[in-house]
């Protein structure tokens, strides 16, 4: 249940398809348990944390990584008492890619450490997306063939 919620959060905010980390079993503490899994991969795997995203609800747990008010991203509603605490995204996770995608907004990646992304692009897909996709792979009217055929019927006429 907490999967599909997340993943549904992820592609109503836009987020791209990538790496979602989910626990075996049930914890009445989730923040905490999102603390020590994040202290964990920074501890073990020497992971870095350039910047962090989530709801409101995630600001404590990317203070607790000593993470600053700049590397932190908030996505949808946030009390006043948290302004202070991350920098809010009100336009959204899209409009923020975009602004990085701008000149001068981002920099190439550094390291050897890259998150495979699927063709897919985003957690998301409306079915009209699919079935336009889908209807420009179908083979069951070649276009190469009729222009063949087209092109014969005129100069048999002649």
């Amino acid at each position: 249940m907490q999967q599909q919620r997340v993943l549904s959060w992820l592609s109503q905010h836009n987020f791209p398809h990538g790496l979602v980390s989910f626990a075996d079993g049930l914890s009445t503490d989730f923040l905490a348990h999102k603390i020590t899994y994040l202290k964990s991969l920074i501890q073990d795997h020497k992971m870095i944390i350039h910047a962090a995203y989530g709801s409101s609800k995630d600001i404590s747990v990317y203070s607790a990584l000593d993470l600053k008010p700049k590397q932190i991203f908030i996505i949808g509603k946030v009390g006043r008492k948290h302004h202070s605490m991350a920098t809010i995204l009100s336009d959204g996770y899209a409009a923020h890619l975009s602004a990085l995608q701008c000149h001068g907004g981002s920099r190439p990646a550094q390291g050897n450490a890259r998150m495979l992304l699927t063709s897919r692009g985003r957690f998301g897909h409306n079915a009209s997306m699919r079935r336009r996709r889908s209807a420009k792979r179908t083979t069951s009217f070649p276009i190469c063939s009729m222009t063949r055929s087209t092109s014969r019927n005129r100069y048999d006429n002649l």
